[in-house]
């Protein structure tokens, strides 16, 4: 459950996701993603910091923010593994 009224930073965390704050127990630290393509900026930021030798910061995530990340990347490596196996049969009917 999200804290209701004023959160006290020292004892709760801010999802980075949701932007909500929760109990540590609610949730786990983790990563942050590498940056992708979509975001050139980012990924320039990123690629500075790994050059000064500056580690990645963790971040806090709900379990809910956690759940949604984890079934949003299945049904993305899923539907790629899809198309790639379509590709392999219809190369292999000559149909492509």
């Amino acid at each position: 459950m999200p804290v209701e009224g004023f959160p006290d930073p020292a004892r709760h965390r801010l999802c980075l996701r949701c932007r909500k704050w929760y109990g540590p127990e609610e949730g786990a630290t983790v990563q942050p993603e590498p940056a992708s393509v979509a975001e050139p900026t980012l990924g320039m930021f990123t690629a500075l910091r790994s050059l000064c030798g500056v580690p990645p910061k963790p971040h806090f995530m709900c379990r809910r923010c956690l759940k949604v990340r984890r079934c949003v990347s299945a049904a993305i490596f899923a539907t790629f593994g899809v198309l790639v196996a379509l590709v392999l049969v219809l190369e292999r009917l000559g149909l492509i």
